[in-house]
């Protein structure tokens, strides 16, 4: 965490954080490999269960998931939601209802999630402006099962203007890639 209260890894629960690893957004908006982060995007929490994430244009971003040592896997689930506010499973790339991933997939051993899965191979990059045949999400729905009820983290991407407006945090620009040290 930084003195302004923005996060780089967001604790979305005792067991489990979560790092958002920026990248150019591929023309395509396809991926068929994990691309190499250019660092962390900063996370602000502005309500309990909610976080802003800026997701500049011209940019997209995979999901890093780091689990507390010793923990037990967790089930996890994301679902997409677009800016009509359609639900994508981002695991089996299919229509959902939010809250309520029809995939869910272990961390460990999974570490990251690269994108939407498309049917035909690949993923679709996470992005708030897209290609014109790819999805833009307009926030997305982090899901860990629970015995009860799934544990949900809301995640609203936002420009770099309304992060800092909202978070008081400017959005660094991107860095080098990575070289084999930790990025914030």
């Amino acid at each position: 965490m930084t003195a302004s209260g923005t996060f780089f890894e967001y604790p979305v629960a005792g067991e489990l954080a979560v790092s958002f690893q920026r990248y150019p957004y591929p023309e395509t908006g396809r991926l068929n490999a994990l691309p190499t982060s250019l660092g962390a995007l900063p996370v602000c929490s502005t309500a309990p269960g909610r976080i802003l994430l800026p997701c500049p244009a011209g940019e997209a971003f995979w999901i890093g998931f780091l689990p507390a040592a010793g923990a037990a896997p967790a089930a996890v689930g994301l679902l997409a939601v677009t800016g009509s506010g359609d639900g994508i499973d981002a695991v089996s790339g299919r229509a959902a209802a939010p809250g309520a991933p029809d995939t869910w997939f272990q961390v460990p051993p999974r570490r990251q999630l690269e994108g939407i899965h498309r049917p035909d191979g690949g993923w679709w990059a996470l992005a708030r402006t897209a290609a014109a045949e790819a999805p833009a999400c307009s926030r997305l729905q982090l899901c860990i099962r629970r015995p009860a009820a799934p544990l949900v983290l809301e995640i609203v991407l936002t420009d770099e203007r309304e992060f800092e407006a909202s978070c008081g945090t400017p959005v660094p620009e991107p860095g080098p890639g990575y070289g084999g040290w930790r990025l914030p």
